[in-house]
């Protein structure tokens, strides 16, 4: 995955679109798990998007755009401000 991160042309979302609601419920999972990490604050108006775009994901209501272009870019940001 850290992998992937880092090369722009890697895909981070499955490309098959029955997986995505999965992969949406883990990582919401791993959101609230480490919620500390995701201050609502912190987060601005992009974050509440993708927030809510990944918990329409779960329930199979897909936004192909935001799942193609916004959440990859919005992962590689958050990728970037983290110090690893």
């Amino acid at each position: 995955t850290v992998a992937k991160l880092r090369a722009p042309d890697e895909g981070l979302i499955p490309a098959d679109i029955p997986l995505i609601p999965i992969w949406a419920d883990g990582y919401l999972t791993a959101w609230e798990a480490t919620k500390p990490s995701w201050p609502a604050k912190a987060l601005g108006p992009q974050g509440k998007t993708i927030r809510n775009v990944l918990e329409q994901a779960t329930e199979g209501r897909i936004d192909p755009s935001m799942f193609r272009a916004a959440l990859p870019a919005w992962l590689r940001e958050r990728f970037a401000e983290q110090k690893m």
